[in-house]
């Protein structure tokens, strides 16, 4: 892992390899990097690698992430400033807290999708949990992974993943620190009347870092849902970005 210095910042501007980092002050932002989020960037990695790796045992899969995958976003997605933003998401008014709505946006941790050779699509949100936040918490101003559950399901209703990346559908992956934290996870899934009820937790896949490192390849390995069943990222129902989509984008 490497840290930006302001001198580094300002060649990758003079490069035009980014714009405005320069005006940041690297050397305070290196200093305020804990634990917590070294580990967490290096756990983005350690799934980013799985993805390279299955790029190269699978030669005619094109398997997209980073600025590839940016690349691929409706114009007015990708001018935001945080393109991958779900949200925000007000959820319904059983979820208000202390009588006000409860209004966020979540940013997953790595995006991809996945095309196919017979010119299907599939894309994923992931969320990397190292354990820093507790599964379940009722207080909704605070972190948890209920609460990242119930902003992606609310905003899967919205089609926020084809409003916002121009996708027919989405999977949302979940890789957490132990199988004793995913099955914790899949407990709590069911216990969510909104989200169990529209489709059995279909959406929300789980798996534990340490499995998925171990496993041959990410594209074939098996996921957990609550609805007892497992998936794998090929068998994922494919979707599609569509010109109409992208078109539309430029005209709101």
């Amino acid at each position: 892992m490497f840290a930006l210095s302001p001198a580094g910042a300002a060649l990758l501007v003079e490069a035009k390899r980014a714009k405005d980092i320069d005006e940041l002050d690297w050397a305070k932002k290196n200093k305020d990097a804990g634990r917590v989020f070294i580990r967490h960037t290096l756990a983005e990695a350690d799934f980013s690698t799985c993805l390279a790796r299955a790029a190269r045992l699978y030669p005619d899969h094109k398997i997209l992430q980073h600025d590839a995958l940016i690349a691929t976003l409706p114009d007015d997605t990708r001018a935001r400033l945080k393109p991958w933003s779900w949200g925000p998401v007000t959820l319904p008014p059983a979820y208000a807290v202390s009588g006000n709505a409860a209004t966020f946006s979540i940013v997953p941790d790595c995006p991809f999708r996945v095309d196919l050779p017979d010119q299907t699509r599939r894309a994923f949100l992931v969320e990397i949990d190292r354990a820093t936040m507790p599964v379940y918490r009722k207080n909704l101003y605070q972190t948890s992974l209920y609460k990242k559950w119930l902003g992606y399901h609310f905003g899967h209703r919205l089609k926020l993943h084809k409003t916002l990346f121009g996708w027919a559908g989405v999977r949302f992956l979940i890789v957490t620190t132990t199988p004793a934290r995913v099955a914790t996870a899949l407990k709590i899934i069911k216990a969510m009347p909104d989200l169990y009820r529209d489709d059995h937790g279909e959406h929300f896949w789980f798996t534990d870092m340490a499995s998925l490192i171990a496993a041959p390849d990410i594209l074939t390995h098996p996921w957990q849902c609550a609805d007892g069943k497992t998936k794998t990222i090929l068998s994922a129902s494919p979707v599609s970005t569509t010109s109409a989509v992208r078109h539309r984008s430029r005209q709101v």
